[in-house]
């Protein structure tokens, strides 16, 4: 099957240009597909400024529970996807407004990040 990594897909695929919720897997792709088109411009963009090719992606959030997008990123991407925690993205609020109320020092940001997160493999 050959793959549209491009955004148009979405509005050549609904005549009004806007895009429904999907209620399948098959009204999904087209979603994912230009996700991870967009994931390989930014690791192409990434590898332009620093020279360097990334060896892998480390998705965290809820974005790392979809088998199909995790799929679909490596095989636009070429290189391994890695989930981290599910919780991140609540966890970075938390620690951001954990700084803004003042009870933790922005410099200590990394080390409460680094302690409340482990890379794992595919975890699904």
């Amino acid at each position: 099957m050959a793959h549209s990594w491009e955004p148009s897909y979405l509005t050549n695929t609904n005549p009004s240009g806007g895009v429904p919720r999907p209620t399948s897997t098959s009204s999904a792709c087209p979603i994912y597909y230009c996700l991870a088109a967009a994931y390989r411009r930014c690791l192409d963009r990434l590898g332009a400024v620093t020279g360097r090719t990334p060896e892998r992606i480390v998705v965290l959030g809820g974005g790392g529970r979809n088998a199909l997008l995790r799929a679909f990123t490596q095989e636009a991407c070429g290189v391994p996807v890695e989930v981290g925690p599910h919780e991140a993205t609540a966890l970075g609020n938390a620690l951001l407004q954990g700084v803004a109320c003042g009870h933790i020092d922005a410099g200590d940001l990394p080390r409460h990040a680094a302690a409340a997160s482990t890379t794992r493999g595919d975890r699904g």
